[in-house]
């Protein structure tokens, strides 16, 4: 059940800790156990925990303060208070301050079992995506993401925050610097994961055609149209629609585009009905929206419909401390019997070393 999961338990009773680190090692989890507040805010500065089983009565911090404390260094770090009888309301304190729930001493493996099933049904995609992104800071991957320079590790947060969400994201960065993936991780820690993740390369559809192509026609709505089609927002219904090249929407496709993302409904070409739809907008571009709009060629209101949520996507030439992980990745993918290919110190440091501005080495698909 916790296959992946850390969890931190913090008993200052050794015979307490150990026996709960028992039951939660059972579920799957990694487990660390403490037996003091301060040793617990050490434990999360140095390996961030999923989920903290914090006892209440110790000394130095009691569990109030030390949930308090653990939230303070990382919201997202699930708590759930371990407590005597005798402090109950003190734990219900605690609930109402941030934790998840609370055990009453004395509990047993169903009892604890039974409460961090819960926390996963209710809280298991921020959870597993904060599990993702903690793996990112060790391996260099979240997903089909590769890197672990500062300015990666900030897009897997906003990622993290933003992804459980229903938010709309705009992705802004040069062409090759990997929005579509980065969509596609959003996706994939949502609640639509599992669903169709559909991408509409709007750049490369004519004008005359990308209504149809989002929207659908009826029958006969121009010539050519001998049947009726759905268009790709309905077909991804339930799903993600990612918007690449969004700045390259005609303005009469954008007040439509508008409609759906507000109305949660499209019309057809040559059609008087609207169909409801229930799909997630995610969109990208290489442009800069805020002057295109001031320039009248992008609608501002469909500009801030747009970028709910931002990701600026810094190119590859900004951030070299991700290229040693690429090459790797890459060379993995190219290797052949098992072989284990490698690049030469001196390449490796020649790329990292690339003047920025300087060809297309900025744009590579990360």
């Amino acid at each position: 059940m916790l296959d992946g999961y850390r969890v931190l338990v913090v008993d200052d009773r050794d015979d307490h800790g150990y026996a709960c680190s028992l039951m939660v090692r059972s579920l799957g989890a990694d487990v660390e156990v403490v037996g003091s507040a301060l040793a617990a805010l050490e434990a999360c500065d140095s390996a961030p925990p999923d989920i903290a089983l914090l006892d209440y009565m110790m000394p130095e911090m009691d569990g109030l303060e030390l949930l308090r404390e653990i939230k303070r260094r990382d919201r997202d770090v699930e708590v759930v208070m371990m407590t005597a009888f005798g402090t109950i309301p003190s734990a219900i304190e605690a609930v109402r301050t941030g934790a998840f729930d609370y055990l009453a001493k004395p509990f047993g493996a169903a009892d604890l079992e039974r409460v961090l099933r819960n926390l996963l049904e209710q809280r298991g995609k921020s959870l597993e995506s904060h599990r993702l992104l903690r793996s990112t800071r060790s391996t260099g991957r979240f997903g089909a993401l590769v890197g672990s320079s500062p300015a990666m590790l900030e897009i897997l947060d906003v990622i993290r925050r933003a992804g459980p969400s229903e938010s709309t994201i705009l992705i802004q960065g040069e062409s090759g610097t990997g929005k579509e993936l980065i969509a596609r991780a959003i996706h994939d820690v949502s609640r639509r994961q599992g669903k169709r993740f559909v991408t509409v390369d709007c750049g490369s559809i004519h004008p005359n055609l990308i209504q149809s192509e989002l929207f659908g026609h009826v029958r006969g709505a121009f010539t050519g149209a001998t049947q009726s089609t759905e268009g790709l927002i309905r077909w991804a219904n339930g799903g993600t629609v990612f918007l690449d090249e969004v700045g390259e929407l005609p303005l009469d496709t954008q007040t439509q585009l508008l409609r759906a993302i507000q109305e949660k409904a499209i019309r057809p070409v040559g059609s008087t009905s609207y169909h409801e739809v229930d799909v997630r907008f995610l969109a990208a571009t290489n442009r800069d929206l805020d002057q295109a709009v001031r320039n009248g060629t992008f609608r501002q209101d469909l500009f801030y419909r747009l970028h709910v949520v931002q990701i600026r996507v810094p190119p590859l030439r900004e951030r070299a401390l991700d290229v040693a992980m690429l090459v790797d990745h890459f060379l993995a993918q190219h290797r052949r019997d098992g072989a284990t290919l490698r690049a030469a110190p001196a390449a490796l440091e020649r790329l990292m070393r690339y003047p920025p501005g300087r060809g297309t080495f900025g744009s590579s698909r990360t």
